[in-house]
């Protein structure tokens, strides 16, 4: 969140479908949290949905949140149910374009090509779960990492996935995804982080990759022991 919007706003709101974090915005004036949501979008477009008296939700914003739910459940694959189809339909009720959604969600061949690179180094530890790390010295945006970890789901075998980056700020993220059956919010927090059962993340300081890696082997193997 941009901290200049935030400390210009009287009155915040929080609604998230991810868990409290460390990071919680401070004092909001209401929390509206709800973990088996697919995404925050769904949980808006409810929140338009059910109050009437509100402004009608225009096109440009039906499709956006359109693509929120789109992106968060992998194009109605993970985390999706009756509730999500329910607030896709009202979108599209709306005039919500998803054609536009695919406008919106276009990427250029240097996110592909990168994305790709954290793909081939994927190994599998443990039952399922795929590890792929970037390279020491190259750094990462969070949401090819995220990207790269959704990937990796969809391969024969693959129940959750981790990627370990250099991110710009100079941490070392994880980003970890899961079909459900294994909860990696249970493991990122072991190494200070957090989310959702089946989309959460951490970043680590004064550590390589290398070294972020062993952690997480670390905290994989103290999950299976419970």
């Amino acid at each position: 969140i941009n901290k200049e919007l935030l400390d210009s706003a009287t009155n915040v709101v929080v609604v998230d479908h991810h868990r409290r974090s460390e990071e919680f915005v401070g004092s909001p004036v209401l929390v509206y949290i709800e973990p088996y949501a697919s995404s925050t979008a769904e949980l808006i477009t409810e929140l338009f949905e059910y109050q009437p008296d509100l402004e009608q939700v225009g096109k440009i914003e039906a499709t956006a949140l359109l693509s929120g739910i789109v992106v968060d459940t992998k194009n109605f694959t993970l985390r999706t149910g009756s509730r999500t189809f329910d607030a896709a339909s009202y979108l599209r009720s709306l005039g919500a374009d998803t054609i536009l959604v695919q406008q919106f969600l276009k990427e250029d061949i240097t996110t592909f090509t990168q994305r790709s690179r954290l793909v081939e180094s994927l190994e599998i530890y443990h039952d399922g779960m795929a590890i792929a790390t970037g390279h020491e010295d190259e750094e990462f945006g969070t949401v090819i990492a995220a990207q790269a970890a959704d990937t990796m789901l969809s391969m024969e075998g693959v129940q959750a996935s981790f990627v370990i980056t250099l991110r710009p700020d100079k941490l070392i993220g994880i980003s970890a995804r899961s079909l459900g059956q294994i909860n990696v919010q249970v493991i990122m927090e072991k190494l200070g982080g957090g989310g959702h059962l089946s989309n959460a993340a951490t970043q680590l300081k004064d550590v390589t990759i290398a070294e972020a890696e062993k952690q997480l082997i670390s905290a994989i193997d103290a999950y299976w022991k419970g």
